[in-house]
């Protein structure tokens, strides 16, 4: 008969520091964007999708990926949809707890819409597949669990920040964590 974990975190992967804060003790799986070599005219392509990485804090590592449909008719703007884990889906790659505490991930949650923002007024240029595909008057956030956590804390900060062009159209929140309590 196998012992339970001397402390509940380590049955999730997690490690507790004398701090309170946690270290994971894997790294957390991440799958890598489409291969460069893969991006171009997809006109004629059976593949449903394409995605890339752009950064977006290279001091907090972390990073942006876009995901665009192939295969779509000319001249077509689709809503963006900001995605944080846990249309056009803009998936953001924010600083994870437990190896930094919060308001990090918020702070990146906001950073990721200003990010949105620069992008539709051209600052250091706008993405291509941006440029081409997305209707900056129709962002959506959204995230499950943990980010849709993130999601609601980022709509509660953006309301004093003007976001001209970029207009925030609604949130989808999947299954919101809103936990809190005792460690045991």
């Amino acid at each position: 008969m196998e012992l339970p974990p001397a402390h509940s975190s380590n049955a999730v992967g997690l490690y507790p520091n004398p701090d309170g804060s946690f270290n994971r003790i894997e790294a957390f799986p991440r799958l890598p964007p489409t291969p460069e070599n893969t991006i171009g005219d997809h006109s004629k392509s059976t593949q449903i999708a394409l995605s890339k990485d752009i950064p977006l804090n290279p001091t907090t590592n972390s990073s942006i990926r876009i995901f665009k449909r192939c295969n779509l008719p000319p001249n077509s703007k689709l809503p963006i949809i900001i995605y944080f884990h846990g249309a056009l889906i803009l998936s953001v790659e924010y600083r994870l707890t437990p190896e930094h505490r919060l308001p990090a991930a918020y702070d990146d949650a906001v950073e990721a819409i200003l990010w949105v923002q620069g992008q539709a007024l051209g600052i250091n240029g706008c993405d291509p597949w941006l440029k081409d595909l997305a209707d900056f008057s129709r962002v959506f956030l959204m995230g499950g669990s943990a980010g849709a956590n993130i999601v609601y804390y980022a709509a509660l900060r953006v309301p004093d920040i003007d976001l001209t062009p970029v207009k925030i159209k609604g949130l989808t929140l999947n299954q919101p964590f809103f936990g809190g309590g005792e460690e045991d």
